[in-house]
């Protein structure tokens, strides 16, 4: 975790995530699912890309709210592609105190099914850290909310170890239960692209019928939970509608209850 301080130093361009630097070479494979259909590894690399064009200049800190559509999720991988650190915003940040905080030289924004670019500063920028490719925000349960650094490296390294652990390949397809601003929901982002797996992308809730009809259009083998997560899937009885194709259930973010652990063993 660092203070504003700690995230200044020298700057230099940086390549990003092999994740995301790299999607082209899983070709026609599937990458994303939306409920308007499919968008393949090369379509995406196309649009990460284009983003990265966009944001073409001098290496600067780019913040954006990431959330599971298509545009965003393109915006946010070009981003880093184009060298940039990007901080990963929740939609209750107040941006008036990033802004004085960090500096940032763009506010990316969800504007419907597109990005909208909210913020461009120009003249004098803040030095980044060399290494600095990642600043998420912690939760702020036990206080204010404070930000953790991540290097390419740290980024890269934990997709690959969390693709490792739970055995995705390619044929795995997690699924947008959490939010994308969480570093638990974004890892399940990060993790499937690593391995040229899937993630159906949705808004909707585990209770949410729609929710169920995109997991089982897009054969989803993994689930990722909290446990309000598995008490909602608890009380609405949305467990009966687990699609066929899921394997695994995964849950952090907090211990579960006994009973709970035992139920769902």
């Amino acid at each position: 975790m660092t203070d504003v301080a700690d995230v200044l130093a020298t700057s230099r361009v940086t390549a990003g995530p092999a994740f995301a630097s790299d999607l082209g070479r899983h070709g026609s494979a599937v990458a994303l699912w939306t409920d308007d259909g499919e968008i393949t590894y090369a379509s995406l690399a196309r649009r990460v890309q284009d983003w990265a064009d966009r944001l073409t200049g001098p290496r600067s800190l780019v913040a954006i709210e990431v959330v599971p559509t298509v545009e965003s999720i393109a915006a946010y991988l070009g981003a880093m592609t184009a060298g940039h650190a990007v901080m990963v915003l929740g939609p209750n940040n107040d941006l008036e105190m990033l802004h004085r905080a960090f500096g940032p030289t763009h506010v990316l924004r969800p504007d419907g099914h597109t990005v909208a670019v909210e913020h461009v500063v120009s003249g004098a920028r803040p030095d980044l850290h060399p290494d600095l490719c990642l600043l998420l925000g912690t939760s702020g349960s036990t206080g204010s909310p404070r930000w953790v650094r991540l290097s390419t490296r740290n980024v890269d390294a934990n997709a690959t170890a969390i693709a490792a652990s739970l055995s995705l390949g390619a044929d795995d397809c997690g699924i947008t239960a959490l939010p994308l601003s969480y570093c638990y929901g974004l890892s399940v982002l990060h993790s499937h692209l690593a391995v040229g797996g899937a993630v159906a992308l949705t808004g909707n809730s585990v209770v949410d019928e729609c929710f169920w009809a995109t997991a089982r259009q897009a054969g989803v083998t993994s689930l990722a939970t909290v446990p309000h997560t598995l008490d909602l899937l608890d009380r609405s009885g949305a467990a009966d509608r687990f699609p066929a194709s899921l394997r695994l259930i995964t849950q952090a973010g907090g211990a579960l209850r006994r009973d709970s652990v035992l139920g769902w063993a």
